[in-house]
């Protein structure tokens, strides 16, 4: 069932009839209409109602039968705007009908109890003629919606007797009005709020006979509505059942419980899609990983090109980095010094095979040469080339080499460093 109204309740109906432990047929009758029209369910609701029948074995039974199924016929065939003045209408058709039947088998008597709600909405509307009652269980506590019309209800209300006295009275089930037994019925009519979580329960006194309000509620609180209604039934059958016991209950569900389709959203209401995500920040980032890379590469290319030495802990002057000068991939023999004594003449020196890279995209330096030391207490540095000499190989720092003193000099000079092959990205080996 689909609900075209924001405001309509989604309802289940539980319903149990029973003769009971004395009687040896069931006068009680309970009808409900719950109409699938969207039209009919906006003009007037749904309607439920519980009869009980009186006058004997085929008189209450027929009563009953005719006075709830003229009413569910007359309420939804009626032009009356509000559901109290479509039940109004109803309760007096209904009324008609059995009184015409009671006049057309003779002297018998026949009439009924009725007691009836519409919900339309969340309103309810509730109508009565007789002690058949109606009660409202809302958030733990139940109201009793209808008054019984019957004789030990006047003697309460006038004060003659208590509320518990009644209960015991001689005379507590006689009723002063019923459906039938006039031409005319005047019948009451209640209107009450209808929410989301409430429970409506309708029965005949057949219940409220050996059951009180309490145990009715503490039946309710159950959240499985059909185990309460059958846990009643039983309760009066255990405690005598003298009489037929009848029981409806209307459900309101709440909006958790609700299993019907979702309503659809306005269009105001709906959701946007999403936007999609750009690339191009994906992009930025990848451009900017990889001009990381390439500066990181430029700045290791340069310091391979112009790499800085390191002095040694025993050094007494500071050593001369050695400059690389970018030529043309060829092999250059470079000299490598060996050790000697004081006056020994120099040898021959030992030529060995460097290779190195082109790097056309450098300057090569210019190599100025150092001054001459003319004190001979200081160190004598050692000249750069010119830019056409051959260049100097770095030495590994890792290998002690010494300079071969001058004549005036007795101190050692600091070892230079092994220069690194730039194809291949280790440093060359010592020669021996």
């Amino acid at each position: 069932m689909v609900r075209d109204n924001p405001r309509e309740l989604p309802l289940t109906v539980h319903h149990r009839s029973e003769a009971g432990r004395v009687r040896d047929h069931n006068e009680d009758y309970l009808g409900y209409r719950q109409p699938e029209e969207p039209e009919l369910r906006a003009e007037a609701g749904w309607l439920y109602a519980v009869a009980d029948g009186v006058g004997g074995a085929r008189a209450g039974e027929v009563a009953s039968k005719l006075a709830v199924q003229t009413l569910l016929a007359a309420y939804y065939h009626s032009y009356q705007e509000t559901p109290a003045d479509r039940l109004c209408e109803a309760f007096a058709e209904a009324n008609r009908a059995v009184h015409e039947r009671a006049s057309e088998q003779g002297p018998h008597r026949m009439g009924t109890t009725l007691v009836a709600a519409a919900i339309r909405d969340r309103e309810l509307t509730v109508t009565n003629v007789g002690d058949s009652r109606a009660y409202l269980i809302r958030e733990g506590q139940i109201h009793q919606i209808t008054r019984d019309h019957s004789v030990v209800a006047q003697l309460v209300a006038k004060g003659v007797i208590t509320p518990e006295q009644a209960e015991s009275h001689p005379r507590r089930h006689i009723i002063s009005r019923s459906i039938g037994a006039r031409p005319e019925v005047e019948a009451d009519v209640f209107a009450e709020a209808f929410l989301p979580g409430d429970r409506l329960l309708l029965c005949s006194d057949g219940l409220t006979e050996h059951v009180t309000d309490d145990e009715i509620l503490a039946a309710m609180q159950d959240e499985d509505a059909e185990s309460g209604v059958q846990r009643l039934v039983d309760l009066a059958n255990e405690r005598g059942g003298t009489d037929n016991t009848t029981v409806l209950v209307v459900r309101a569900l709440r909006e958790r419980e609700d299993r019907l389709p979702p309503l659809a959203l306005p269009p105001e209401t709906e959701e946007a899609p999403l936007p999609q995500r750009s690339r191009w920040p994906w992009i930025g980032v990848i451009v900017a990983i990889l001009l990381a890379c390439a500066a990181g590469l430029a700045a290791g290319t340069f310091m391979l090109l112009n790499p800085t030495p390191t002095p040694t802990a025993t050094a007494t002057t500071t050593p001369l980095p050695a400059v690389i000068t970018p030529t043309a991939m060829a092999t250059t023999t470079v000299p490598t010094p060996t050790p000697m004594a004081v006056d020994s003449p120099s040898p021959e020196p030992t030529p060995s095979t460097v290779k190195v890279p082109r790097a056309t995209t450098l300057e090569p330096p210019t190599a100025t040469p150092l001054p001459q030391a003319t004190d001979t207490a200081a160190p004598r540095p050692t000249a750069m080339p010119s830019p056409s000499a051959t260049p100097i190989a770095t030495l590994s720092p890792t290998a002690t080499q010494t300079v071969p003193p001058t004549p005036t000099r007795t101190s050692e000079t600091s070892p230079l460093p092994t220069p690194t092959d730039t194809t291949q990205g280790s440093p060359l080996p010592t020669p021996p």
